[in-house]
């Protein structure tokens, strides 16, 4: 139930902690950019990547560059019609692929300094911290669709694992263990305490789970899909997606055609999917 670790600092003085070790990693691979996107093509390499972080090698990854949005927004300076009464005004809520990460996007958010935040389920309770400025003013919703499209729009929930190694040495435990932590009793605990979305359908349609906060009583709002989808349309429309967008924001092609480029690609992901993506 826990995430995994990939660095070995921890967080009593000895040395950076996982998310500053995170930090450092990105900004060095942005650096060399050209070279890890490189290595990232390269057969043998993905290879090793299988072994190591279980990302099938078949899976298209996105590509680093040097740049990041805000950077390049400073560079470019405001327009001149920036202020001007009556001209037309354009929010974007730049996310972890353009400018911020995770624990940066949610800091922000409790401080009462966005709009808006798209989060995992935990960022609810995190807002609603005493002291915290958004307390009491924070609302929860599906994400919204495209016209034409049923509400609510697709979206990403998330969800974790539970694995026994089988070189353990307690496997009847271990078994034991994961075997309550699919149970309602365990489900009932991790929604109603930790605002955990469960699995169990019993519990998630639970009149007191959904009255617990407003997280819980989304959920019954949102489209399901279990992972993985069996589909191999998905890389397909996270392709479409992430090329066109890493494209716009570097300037070698134009927003218009980007987005263009990508409602074509994702169009055709979709309409070849089966069982949802």
């Amino acid at each position: 139930m826990a995430r995994r670790k990939f660095w070995g600092w921890g967080n009593e003085g000895d040395g950076p902690n996982e998310e500053q070790a995170r930090g450092i990693a990105k900004t060095l691979a942005a650096r060399f950019a050209g070279l890890n996107n490189w290595l990232a093509r390269r057969p043998f390499v993905r290879r090793v990547m299988e072994s190591i972080t279980g990302i099938d090698r078949r899976r298209s990854l996105p590509e680093w560059h040097r740049d990041h949005f805000r950077r390049w927004f400073t560079r470019r300076g405001p327009h001149p019609r920036t202020g001007v009464r009556g001209s037309p005004r354009v929010v974007l809520l730049d996310d972890c692929f353009t400018t911020f990460q995770e624990p940066q996007a949610m800091s922000t958010f409790a401080g009462g300094q966005a709009a808006f935040l798209r989060n995992w389920d935990y960022a609810y309770a995190d807002s609603q911290v005493p002291g915290t400025p958004t307390v009491g003013k924070v609302g929860v919703a599906p994400l919204p669709t495209f016209a034409g499209q049923s509400y609510p729009g697709y979206s990403n929930i998330g969800g974790w694992n539970l694995y026994i190694n089988p070189h353990s040495k307690n496997v009847a435990a271990d078994l034991k263990f994961t075997q309550f932590m699919a149970s309602t009793t365990a489900q009932d605990i991790l929604s109603e305490k930790y605002s955990e979305i469960p699995t169990v359908q019993s519990v998630r349609t639970s009149p007191a789970v959904l009255a617990k906060n407003p997280v819980l009583a989304t959920v019954p709002k949102t489209k399901l899909v279990p992972r993985p989808a069996g589909t191999p349309n998905y890389p397909q429309l996270s392709t479409a997606i992430y090329t066109n967008v890493s494209a716009a924001l570097a300037g070698s092609t134009s927003p218009s055609a980007a987005m263009s480029a990508a409602q074509s690609q994702a169009d055709s992901a979709l309409s070849n999917a089966t069982g949802g993506l």
